[in-house]
């Protein structure tokens, strides 16, 4: 069965009823430059024929849930934005520091941390609550490889909130949306990733 197939068929048997939509995110290589594009500093990059894989729809409740076809790796993760009390009126900054964020973060899946940075800041970004979604997600990209499987991560979750929320965010808004999500990990970088990601045509290298 192939990877996208797959994934749709976890997705399935996970929530009982096919995804709205199915998002396909490449890996990228950095040529030269790597991570100082937030610097003004230029990156070369190319993507590669490793993908992620992210099944999603609404679920018509407050609850986001996370499946991933490798569990034993990848552990099932649940969670409301409730449970952050989080305020989407204060600098994004200013509110992936605060401490009890931070606590909670630490307590969460690292996998999970990715598509979860991508829902507070589409919450901050949009200011208005994001109802609950399931989301499974499969692939053949390598975690912690310098092939960005995080950004594709949060890329593909963007994507697919992007899709079904109906938002129309143009590519430059889904590639500094991307690269902002990721702070919530703890570590503030650019947007080359997402961008390469967006951007990369067969048999090009492409100058960010």
């Amino acid at each position: 069965m192939m990877l996208k197939e797959q994934t749709i068929s976890t997705f399935c048997d996970c929530f009982g009823a096919p995804p709205q939509v199915l998002v396909q995110v490449p890996g990228r290589i950095n040529l030269m430059g790597r991570h100082v594009d937030h610097q003004g500093g230029d990156v070369n990059l190319l993507t590669i024929d490793r993908h992620i894989f992210l099944a999603a729809r609404r679920n018509g409740g407050d609850t986001f849930r996370f499946r991933n076809l490798k569990r034993e790796k990848y552990p099932d993760f649940d969670f409301k934005l409730a449970d952050l009390h989080f305020d989407s009126s204060a600098e994004w900054r200013t509110q992936i520091s605060d401490p009890q964020v931070v606590e909670w973060r630490a307590s969460t899946p690292l996998w999970t941390r990715y598509p979860v940075g991508a829902i507070l800041r589409l919450y901050r970004q949009f200011d208005a609550p994001l109802t609950g979604m399931d989301v499974a997600v499969h692939g053949n990209l390598p975690g912690a490889a310098g092939l960005s499987s995080s950004s594709a991560l949060t890329l593909g979750f963007v994507l697919a909130a992007n899709t079904i929320f109906g938002w129309k965010m143009g590519r430059e808004q889904l590639i500094n949306t991307t690269g902002e999500a990721e702070w919530f990990t703890g570590v503030i970088g650019g947007a080359c990733a997402p961008a390469a990601m967006m951007s990369c045509a067969l048999g090009r290298v492409v100058r960010i």
